[in-house]
């Protein structure tokens, strides 16, 4: 049962002083990635939520302690995985009764593949293990990627962003990683993965260069240029927990650079118009392209009410193994605009006191937001010639969708995610899918293959745990409330 339960009166584990605890350290990341099953952001309601004394959620939901608690789509069994043979025992086991899995790192997949009612989780978390090979040497011959003996880390799948950084800054090497020390190396690198470093070294998934893989079947396998290469393809992009569990990451690693950190913040004057604040957003946006072309990377956001007091437009931008001059040259065009919309913006633009990749690790976030809101965090691939050529257009659109706007989870939403999320490559994503796990072993909503089966919430209690296609029937007590039972779909794709 979730740790949760402590909260509520009605349930044998009731402990208050436990329940204190569990509020007051409700809002970090880690942790929600420490435990076996709980998740983070949109998801952390899944399940019963923490109450007060008086029985009203921490999401002032007065109504939820006399509800009571309920585990309805969270695992209730949970492999504490801490070597590869764990890994196969529990796909064996999964394939034989008939059971749903899910995998699990830190939960930080917003699009609820760690969910899984009456489900099995892998839990991944413990696979640690960091190690920086100062000189890899590739397997395959005429390897692309390696062409020579070339710095390289291999890490656990449970390792998480800070701890690879930390230990590669400490030998003055890094590995690209994301924006927060919690998020997991493995599930960011195969779902594309971007960070800080990702402008200048390329995407998580560019930098793989070998995997250690269980594949449904239960048989451990390395995926790289010359062995299973499709697997290796497919994880390259085609996100994680689809095509088998990866245990280990070997990945690309670079001398730890230089570099220059500056963080800009502006926001709307009283007196301006929102469509002379959308054309200034619009005239940066503009200037995005060349500056990248120098050599600056970064991130930046924009918000509105109610998440923020005014419209504001803000971020981070850095560049690598530049001098001072040469960053200079870079951002000036974006200093010109700053200072040329003194009338309708009021805005800073402030050198940060990073002068290396170390002193990053400094102010990378360890605690993320966890909520049960419906605000979402978006990105998205503008083209050159649209914030160059059309900056009247775009400054349009980008009010119409701006940051007052809200939205579910563009994932949960999407009417065509094969196609949105992988466009041409879904086809060969789906045959290799189908060759490693032609029995949908692993299954998560709109991953590689998730149309094939459909989600049923309106079913009593099954006597097979995910669908009705195996002679085997698990002996496990079923949850007596919500079912997501899974079965095989009959749409046309």
């Amino acid at each position: 049962m979730s740790m949760r339960a402590v909260c509520y009166k009605s349930h044998p584990n009731y402990d208050a002083e436990a329940c204190d605890s569990v509020i007051k350290q409700w809002p970090e990341s880690k942790f929600h990635s420490s435990d076996p099953a709980s998740l983070h952001s949109e998801w952390s309601n899944a399940g019963c939520i923490p109450v007060y004394k008086n029985g009203t959620s921490i999401y002032d939901d007065p109504e939820a302690g006399e509800r009571g608690c309920s585990n309805d789509v969270l695992p209730p069994y949970v492999v504490n995985a801490t070597t590869t043979d764990h890994v196969v025992e529990a796909l064996r086991f999964a394939a034989v009764k008939n059971i749903r899995l899910v995998i699990k790192n830190t939960g930080h997949a917003g699009d609820g593949r760690n969910l899984g009612s009456s489900s099995l989780s892998i839990w991944t978390h413990n696979l640690k293990g960091i190690e920086l090979i100062e000189n890899f040497n590739s397997t395959c011959p005429n390897s692309k990627d390696t062409p020579s003996p070339r710095m390289a880390a291999t890490v656990g799948a449970g390792v998480q962003d800070g701890e690879m950084v930390e230990t590669l800054a400490a030998r003055n090497a890094l590995a690209v990683s994301g924006t927060s020390n919690d998020v997991g190396v493995a599930g960011w690198s195969t779902g594309g993965g971007h960070g800080f470093a990702t402008g200048h070294y390329g995407q998580g998934a560019d930098n793989i260069l070998e995997a250690e893989i269980v594949t449904p079947s239960g048989k451990v396998v390395i995926a790289n240029e010359c062995q299973n290469e499709d697997l290796y393809w497919a994880i390259r992009g085609g996100g994680g927990g689809t095509f088998g569990v990866i245990t280990s990451l070997t990945v690309k690693a670079y001398p730890a650079p230089q570099m220059v950190m500056v963080a800009f913040d502006t926001s709307i004057k009283n007196h301006t118009s929102e469509d002379e604040w959308y054309q200034f957003i619009a005239d940066a946006h503009a200037l995005f392209p060349a500056m990248q072309d120098a050599g600056i990377h970064g991130y930046y956001t924009v918000e509105g009410p109610p998440s923020a007091e005014a419209l504001t437009f803000s971020g981070s931008l850095m560049m690598f193994e530049a001098s001072n001059k040469t960053y200079e040259d870079a951002i000036r065009p974006f200093a010109k605009l700053l200072r040329s919309s003194n009338a309708t913006v009021a805005w800073s633009l402030n050198r940060l006191p990073v002068n290396n990749w170390q002193g990053l690790l400094k102010i990378l976030p360890d605690i993320g937001s966890v909520s049960a809101g419906h605000s979402i965090r978006t990105s998205r691939l503008i083209s050159r010639r649209a914030v160059i050529e059309k900056t009247d257009k775009f400054a349009a659109v980008y009010k119409k969708i701006g940051p007052t706007k809200k939205a579910p989870s563009a994932s949960s939403i999407e009417p065509d995610w094969q196609s949105s999320f992988w466009g041409p490559n879904y086809a060969r994503l789906r045959e290799i899918k189908e060759k490693y796990d032609p029995d949908g072993l692993l299954w998560c909503p709109r991953c590689v293959g998730s149309e094939d089966w459909v989600q049923r919430h309106d079913v009593a209690p099954p006597d097979t745990w995910r669908w009705p296609k195996s002679e085997y029937r698990p002996t496990h007590a079923v949850p007596p409330k919500v079912i997501y039972m899974v079965e095989r779909s009959t749409a046309k794709i």
